[in-house]
């Protein structure tokens, strides 16, 4: 996959306005910025547009959701890309409060007249069919192409069998994990079903050895059965003998149970006539006490009368109460809703206020970004102004520097001349121009005087020498200061067309501002209505004279509860009263009614008494035969020969059944046995495919010929970062300490030229280097693997740990490589590697989000 284009709205914290970078404009570049600004948001953006997901989805539980700006309610990303020699282009919206935050997605393909057609299907379909057309997962993605943050070291840092886990994972063999968890499950369960045929073999062999004794037990019982028939038929000829003893004695018994029973039934008469008579004896007492308290009563009744006549005249002003109640509510009611109209105004005039008064607030906030923006302005052609004044600088120092370097060349040609005639002199004793010989006290003065010009020309070319340096570093700094005079002439043509963006704005609230006057009066002139009750002034008036009316009534209205409570205490006199007239004539014919009570109960007690006699001159139960008992006997009797011949016959069937369980058991258990040894050989089968498929077995082989190929290609790239000094050794073995279930363990062994060290005792500089080596190394191995092409390669941070000179080499590296990628993109916050690259994509922001520039290439 190579990217192509990327356009972001509201991801993250980019803003309302589309930001774009075209991957188009470079191979290699450096992505810079303060922690913060969006950069690695630009690669969440193409994760989330491509797959879903992001590079916090693994690590925080987080949704869609929580991608969109703070305050933005959609956000939008288009990534366009090319593979396969076809290029696609994919736009995806989230709204907030979607439900279950779903996205929409549009996929399209250009066609070669360059127009787009989109891809057809529904969503989760097009998903997949987006995957294929990557032609990689996004843990794939993120294992070789997307080297994450914080996570280059996560191979090596971890134990020697951790390292193994990581590497098989990052292969995708834990497929072969998952088999061997199935096969290994699959033999417990053959194990299982194993030992439960097992344990059902050895009981039905019991139970089919026991065959020849039930067989004579089932003799036995049919001989015992019989024999309990023959004594259940004597008992039943028992049981009919003592039937016919037993009728005799019933007449005798029927008498003396009828007589029985009338002697109860008129028991029962005369205690219920005892009952009436002391009842009607009790009331007899009451109304004669009634009689008795004749003067009490009447004046008690004739007080309730006079109470009654009196509450009934006060039962008016309690209807008025409850009228002047009502109209007093209703007018509190009215006078309340004038009061909440009132209000309602308030609330919406201070609405008003504060709507004015934020927009007012709107137009403070730009006028101090305006003044802001023109300071930056100002500050910005102050620079730019040097520029002019800066380039002729420039040529001046270029024009000395040329000047310098054009005398330090002729006087270093001068010094060599005359250092070569002075040789010539020195060996030849000749004039260098006339040819003739010179004597010794005049070539000793001729070569002192050359060596004091060669001197002079000396101490010249030196002072030439430090004036073109010093020349040279002015130059250089004029060139720092041109670039920058040029960036702030360009910063000062942007920071103009913000400020009439502001301006713009600005006149566009100042109605609203002009507003905040007249809405403020009219909400202090609501508020004073408010505290002054000036609402409703009839409605009060009339609340006044209710609220009179209604106190005087309710003071009537607490008579009449007083008067009701009098006539609630004398109430009973009422009842007492007409009890007393109904009783004044009962007297008599209640005395009559007890004496005839009393008559009735001596007739029923003479009754009582001849019955006892009749039946005290029958025979005594005790003297008659006990045919009862016999009966109970034999009835027993019949009862247990039954039991006992039941007994045995269910004896005789479970015995039967026994028998036939027996023969079937011995089908049974060559069936089971059948069974059982082909669980056998599935539990043999599944114990293989557990090693085949457990951390010796396929996993081992595979990466006992990828690790070798990984060893290698790290060794390459670490050759390059170290200048040959370090080099890896991957060793897979089995350790003694690691259970079966763990498998081999990796280690890691680093040679420095001074020998052979584990990988935990290197430096911070040089363990970096080794990861970074193992971590790319480990890219290329995985997308080799997989058959994906790796096209593309994103490496975010990671280089602060490293000195000058392993910055360089790192430096160097990746520009060696950038020839294996289509597109090469750093993150970093490092200077002098930013400083490295001749296009670099810097991301700044400010209060509208983030924004993306794209220095040293052509602007999209």
């Amino acid at each position: 996959m190579i990217p192509v284009q990327l356009t972001l709205k509201n991801f993250m914290s980019y803003g309302e306005h589309p930001e774009e970078l075209s991957f188009e404009d470079f191979h290699t570049a450096c992505l810079s910025g303060d922690n913060g600004n969006g950069k690695s948001a630009l690669l969440d953006a193409i994760t989330w547009a491509i797959w879903g997901r992001t590079r916090l989805s693994s690590s925080v539980v987080t949704s869609d959701e929580s991608l969109i700006r703070t305050g933005a309610d959609e956000m939008a990303v288009r990534f366009e890309f090319e593979t396969s020699g076809n290029r696609y282009r994919i736009i995806k919206r989230l709204k907030r409060g979607t439900v279950r935050a779903a996205a929409s997605l549009t996929a399209s393909v250009m066609h070669a007249d360059g127009t787009w057609k989109k891809l057809s299907g529904l969503q989760g379909s097009m998903q997949k069919r987006i995957d294929k057309i990557v032609g990689m997962s996004f843990d794939l993605f993120v294992q070789s192409a997307y080297l994450l943050q914080g996570r280059w070291d996560m191979f090596s840092r971890n134990t020697p069998a951790k390292r193994r886990i990581l590497l098989s994972e990052a292969l995708g063999l834990e497929v072969y994990d998952r088999l061997a968890a199935v096969a290994a499950e699959e033999m417990r369960r053959c194990r299982r079903e194993a030992s439960r045929l097992e344990v059902q073999i050895r009981k039905l062999e019991s139970a089919s050895g026991n065959l020849p004794k039930l067989q004579a037990a089932r003799q036995k019982a049919d001989l015992e059965v019989a024999e309990a028939s023959r004594e259940h038929a004597l008992c039943d000829e028992r049981l009919a003998r003592v039937n016919a003893a037993a009728v005799s004695g019933s007449q005798v018994l029927a008498r003396r149970l009828q007589l029985v029973g009338q002697i109860r039934a008129d028991t029962d008469y005369h205690n219920e006539r005892m009952r009436d008579l002391e009842s009607m004896q009790t009331d007899l007492t009451q109304i004669q006490a009634l009689t008795d308290a004749r003067e009490a009563v009447e004046r008690d009744y004739f007080l309730l009368q006079q109470l009654i006549g009196q509450r009934d005249t006060l039962a008016l002003s309690t209807v008025e109460l409850r009228r002047c109640e009502q109209e007093l509510t209703e007018a509190r009611t009215r006078l309340q809703q004038e009061e909440d109209k009132l209000l309602a105004e308030i609330r919406l005039a201070e609405a008003e206020v504060e709507a004015a008064k934020k927009d007012a607030g709107r137009v403070i906030e730009i006028d101090r970004r305006i003044a802001q923006l023109r300071e930056e302005q100002a500050a910005a052609e102050a620079r730019a102004s040097e520029l002019g004044i800066l380039r002729s600088q420039y040529d001046e120092a270029e024009q000395q520097f040329e000047q310098v370097r054009g005398r330090h060349d002729l006087l270093k040609q001068q010094a060599a001349d005359y250092e070569t005639m002075t040789a010539s002199v020195n060996r030849q004793h000749r004039c260098a121009e006339c040819e003739s010989n010179l004597d010794e006290p005049y070539l000793q003065a001729l070569l002192n005087r050359q060596q004091l010009r060669q001197a002079a020309l000396a101490a010249e070319i030196e002072k030439l020498r430090a004036k073109g340096l010093r020349i040279a570093q002015q130059k250089r700094t004029l060139t720092s200061s041109v670039a920058d005079a040029s960036k702030a002439s360009l910063e000062a043509a942007r920071l103009a067309g913000a400020i009439e963006e502001r301006m713009a704005e600005r006149r566009g609230l100042e109605a609203f501002a002009a507003a905040y006057d007249s809405c403020s009066a009219r909400f202090l002139s609501l508020q004073a209505r408010h505290r002054a009750g000036d609402f409703g002034p009839a409605l009060r008036i009339k609340v006044r004279q209710l609220e009179g009316e209604f106190h005087r009534l309710n003071l009537l209205a607490a008579q009449h509860q007083d008067i009701q409570n009098q006539i609630s205490q004398l109430e009973p006199a009422r009842e007492r009263y007409q009890r007393l007239t109904q009783t004044s004539g009962q007297l008599a014919n209640l005395e009559a009614e007890v004496g005839r009570r009393r008559l009735q109960v001596e007739e029923v007690a003479t009754r009582i008494g001849a019955h006892q006699q009749e039946l005290d001159a029958m025979p005594d139960a005790t003297e008659m035969p006990n045919g009862t008992e016999d009966m109970e006997a034999a009835q027993r009797a019949v009862r247990e020969a039954l039991t006992t011949l039941q007994d045995k016959q269910a004896e005789c069937t479970a015995i039967e059944v026994e028998l036939q369980y027996a023969n079937k058991t011995i089908a049974d258990v060559a069936t089971l046995r059948d069974e059982l040894s082909s669980v056998s050989e599935q539990l043999a089968l599944n114990a293989t495919l557990t090693q085949i498929f457990g951390p010796d077995g396929i996993p081992y082989s595979i990466l006992g010929d990828l690790v070798p190929r990984l060893q290698h290609l790290a060794n390459n790239l670490l050759a390059a970062l170290s200048v040959g000094k370090l080099s890896v050794e991957l060793l897979l073995e089995k350790s003694a300490k690691s259970s079966p279930r763990e498998g081999a363990v990796l280690e890691i062994l680093v040679h420095d030229g001074a020998g052979c060290r584990p990988y935990e005792l290197f430096s911070g500089g040089e363990a970096f280097r080794v990861n970074f080596a193992l971590r790319l190394a480990l890219s290329q191995l995985l997308s080799a693997v997989a058959g994906v092409p790796l096209n593309t390669i994103c490496i975010d941070e990671g280089f602060g740990s490293q000195d000058g000179s392993g910055r360089q080499r790192i430096v160097e590296m990746l520009h060696a490589i950038q020839h294996e990628f289509a597109k090469v993109i750093v993150i970093t916050h490092v200077d002098e590697i930013k400083d490295s690259f001749s296009t670099r994509i810097e991301v700044t922001r400010d209060v509208d989000g983030s924004h993306i520039h794209l220095v040293g290439g052509v602007s999209p």
